[in-house]
């Protein structure tokens, strides 16, 4: 009887510390992910609530505010604030989690746990909180450095086998994981460009149904996390209050050059973006009492874009979570992904398998799904560059190849009426050739393809329709702003306003207090 207890307690130290082996990265990295979700809910939040409010008196001081009455009530909800949080979390989180996971590897399998070693980690932690703060305090991005990496580390060196778990066979299994890693990598490296996020919706996420649900998901949401972290630059709306000058002709000048950049002028106390005061012949440029520009008040009305992107650069405290957002896009993300599915077919192949084949299945899994992913995304850009004319292009029976076409159409500013064919495309059951169509659109100048344009402003793809709102803007006629401002009015999509909204500045468009 003791010996079977013996072998059974022998058998289940066995199975958990292969299940440890196989399941502490992944356990890891998410514990790490749940906190930045946490974290970001929080203050994705607090962000809308703040926009709900300053949309609610910029529509009371009589301005157009965007996004509409439609969009108020997710701001006062979690749930926008939830789903927007879930940027922050595969992008700022995966990175700093991932990076974390491989320094307490480091330090656990390399450095032997040495107390030194762990003092340099400690710097290293220190750093981040330094840099992420470094154009002042950045209440989210400091949370998230503050929190996460401690937690994940927590969670590795409390979950990771120890060497006598792993003896026999842990380099076989190592490079397992990161031979894999490192030839998907190699080949994805050389199709990372500024067209790359653009071709993966494109030739990945528009291409399936799964995927353009999460495309849709993505532009639903995306503007809420987006919008806590801009610049004031990068804002549509902003808010100011301006001083009380002695001539109408003065303040007249002030407010019209405050509003041609979307500095709403209001009234009262309310806490704005701006704060403008007058101090003598100088205009002082202040946020939340704190004095940041000083300006001529006749060299500001010369050039006001000059001083307002400087009082922009100076208050903002995001620029650095920014960085660290999109570098974890191109790095952490996908890495974290990698992790989560070598992990995945690591345990499942585990249950038949012995650990070193487990992870050789692992490796081959994660290898042929990079690949695959990689596959429609270098077909569809290399069908752009087979040596066919634009015409011929055009009339492919590959919609790969119709895009081609009109993406040549756009950036050779060709004349789309001059290829008959491409009014069929208006009514294409693919969202990619209605979208590139609406770039070819923009370049046109018959007025004949006008028309076109509001067919794909009704398009039930908001992708489409964000297109064709640009579309009408880079057209540079004034006469589609009523156009543009009713779709502003009646939409329900915030992605959908916003292109609106920069499309009537394009146009010149400026705004002005309503009667």
């Amino acid at each position: 009887m003791n010996i079977h207890n013996t072998a059974k307690r022998q058998g289940f130290v066995t199975m958990r510390g292969s299940m440890n082996r196989t399941l502490y990265p992944a356990k890891a990295v998410s514990l790490g992910l749940f906190t930045t979700q946490l974290v970001a809910t929080v203050f994705i939040y607090l962000s809308n609530i703040d926009l709900y409010h300053k949309l609610q008196a910029v529509q009371s001081a009589g301005y157009l505010a965007v996004p509409n009455e439609h969009i108020w009530p997710s701001l006062q909800g979690a749930a926008s604030a939830f789903y927007g949080a879930l940027f922050f979390t595969f992008t700022a989180g995966a990175g700093l989690s991932a990076l974390t996971l491989a320094l307490t590897w480091i330090w656990d399998r390399l450095l032997a746990r040495h107390k030194a070693a762990l003092v340099l980690l400690l710097i290293i932690w220190g750093a981040g909180l330094f840099l992420v703060n470094l154009n002042g305090l950045d209440p989210m991005g400091a949370g998230f450095v503050l929190l996460v990496p401690p937690v994940v580390f927590w969670a590795a060196r409390r979950w990771m086998p120890t060497k006598e778990d792993e003896r026999g066979g842990v380099w076989r299994r190592n490079l397992a994981f990161l031979l894999p890693l490192a030839v998907i990598a190699i080949v994805w490296f050389p199709q990372n460009d500024r067209f790359l996020f653009i071709d993966i919706r494109d030739n990945i996420l528009l291409s399936s149904q799964t995927g353009r649900a999460l495309n849709d998901f993505y532009y639903r949401y995306t503007l809420y996390p987006a919008q806590a972290f801009k610049s004031l630059t990068q804002k549509t709306i902003k808010t100011c209050r301006l001083p009380e000058l002695e001539t109408y002709w003065m303040s007249r000048a002030l407010e019209k050059a405050v509003l041609k950049y979307d500095y709403l002028p209001l009234v009262g106390d309310r806490i704005v973006d701006l704060d403008i005061a007058l101090d003598g012949d100088n205009l002082l440029l202040k946020q939340n009492q704190d004095l940041i520009v000083i300006a001529k008040f006749d060299t500001f009305l010369s050039d006001p874009a000059r001083f307002l992107n400087e009082f922009s650069r100076r208050t903002d405290i995001h620029s650095p979570l920014r960085r660290l957002t999109y570098f974890s896009l191109l790095t952490g993300m996908p890495l974290t992904i990698y992790i989560l599915f070598f992990t995945l077919f690591d345990y499942l192949a585990a249950l038949f398998l012995k650990p070193g084949q487990a992870s050789l299945i692992a490796a081959m899994a994660c290898l042929a799904l990079g690949l695959s992913l990689l596959l429609p995304l270098y077909l569809g850009r290399n069908t752009a560059h087979d040596g066919r004319t634009v015409e011929e292009l055009l009339a492919s029976p590959a919609w790969q190849s119709r895009v081609a076409s009109l993406r040549l159409i756009e950036r050779r500013a060709l004349e789309i009426a001059s290829f008959p064919d491409y009014r069929k495309l208006t009514a294409s059951d693919n969202v990619q050739e209605r979208y590139w169509l609406a770039g070819a659109l923009s370049v046109s100048r018959n007025s004949d393809t006008y028309a076109d344009i509001l067919v794909l402003l009704e398009d039930p793809q908001p992708n489409v329709v964000c297109a064709a709102l640009r579309a009408l803007g880079l057209r540079q006629n004034t006469e589609a702003i009523p156009v543009i401002l009713e779709r502003i009015n009646s939409s329900r999509h915030w992605y959908v306003q916003w292109y609106a909204y920069r499309a009537l500045k394009d146009l010149g468009w400026r705004q002005k207090k309503s009667e």
